[in-house]
């Protein structure tokens, strides 16, 4: 479905967590602004929004969750519930089977060890049963999974040996942004320690990044070939979506349980807030919003500018953004690797590919 902008609202709920996910992107609030859920929703089934994302932080932490779900059930629009699972008891999806219309859960991979090292201890075997228990509900089930550089040759395998089997609406397969995980790592309240300890564990999760290969080992590159190798097996299967950092995306905007209004450009590597929900009218909240989604590599432009720079260079190569040095330091054998990723790259770009 389409929406157009202030349709499609994504709440953090909380900045709360009981897990520490290595890609987790959460904003810390502002701790000198009230928290009101409520008060979220009840302006956001005023002005008729047509759906609500609900997020976090971990959203099933929230003692009035119920409460808020019931406003968006009583004005009649849906609400997808975002969360790790972890909390999600047989009783739990029980009573929020009448409020959710779809669930949700994260899984990365089927090796227990390698799940864990993204998310946490034991979290596979969690997940597993929370899906298990959550079919017998009448909750549209939604994977999503992150792409990383420990798990996404094995991302292939997760759907042949696990979701395929399963009774799901729609798989999101996300590249790993490295940027907002390393943010959400500067804005927590780690000690120095915990922090350093984090940004090894974010730095192996992004791999290795080799010029002399054109980055065609790094993980917007293998990202790309995962894509190929899995539109080539189940190319039937519509409900699989890939999601890389470049990626328009939808017209919403998010909010947080203080009233900040927040906007998204791909590029940057944070979040602008442009409006206040509990302090603007709504409709200066979405003429805002419309401002932003106009001016934004304007707002941006040195964001924007050294987002295009990064790419790697075989998503480069038909617009000629390269020096010849960049060219002369990758290796002859590597050559035909990075012109396949050219390929891919401009196939998604544009619908077929324009390098010769």
């Amino acid at each position: 479905m389409d929406y157009k902008l202030g349709e499609l609202v994504h709440i953090f709920a909380t900045d709360k967590c009981n897990q520490n996910c290595k890609p987790c992107f959460r904003e810390f609030f502002s701790s000198d602004k009230p928290r009101d859920l409520v008060k979220v929703a009840k302006i956001l089934t005023e002005n008729k929004v047509k759906k609500a994302i609900i997020g976090g932080g971990e959203p099933t932490l929230i003692k009035n969750l119920n409460k808020v779900l019931r406003i968006f059930r009583d004005a009649d629009i849906p609400v997808d519930l975002h969360t790790n699972g972890t909390t999600l008891s047989y009783k739990r999806l029980e009573q929020l089977e009448d409020l959710v219309d779809v669930l949700g859960l994260p899984i990365d991979s089927l090796d227990s060890r390698i799940q864990s090292r993204i998310r946490a201890p034991g979290h596979l075997k969690q997940i597993k049963k929370v899906i298990q228990n959550a079919q017998k509900f009448d909750y549209k089930l939604e994977y999503h999974t992150v792409a990383t550089a420990i798990n996404v040759d094995g991302v292939p395998k997760l759907y042949s040996g696990f979701i395929k089997n399963t009774d799901y609406q729609l798989w999101n397969i996300y590249q790993f942004n490295v940027n907002l995980a390393m943010l959400s790592t500067f804005q927590g309240k780690y000690s120095e320690e915990q922090k350093i300890k984090r940004i090894k564990e974010i730095q192996e999760l992004r791999g290795p990044i080799n010029h002399e290969k054109g980055l065609s080992d790094g993980l917007l590159a293998k990202f790309l070939l995962m894509e190929e190798k899995i539109k080539n097996k189940y190319s039937n299967d519509d409900r699989i979506q890939f999601v890389d950092l470049q990626n328009s995306r939808s017209p919403y905007f998010f909010v947080n349980s203080t009233g900040d209004v927040e906007f998204y450009t791909w590029f940057s590597q944070k979040r602008t807030k442009v409006a206040d929900l509990f302090e603007d009218d709504f409709k200066d909240v979405i003429k805002k919003l419309h401002k932003a989604n106009k001016m934004s590599w304007r707002f941006d432009q040195e964001d924007f500018v050294e987002a295009i720079t990064n790419l790697p260079i075989f998503a480069r190569l038909y617009e000629g953004n390269y020096s010849s040095d960049e060219i002369e330091i990758i290796k002859p054998q590597c050559h035909r690797k990075v012109k396949h990723l050219a390929n891919l790259w401009e196939i998604k770009r544009y619908g077929q590919p324009m390098t010769v």
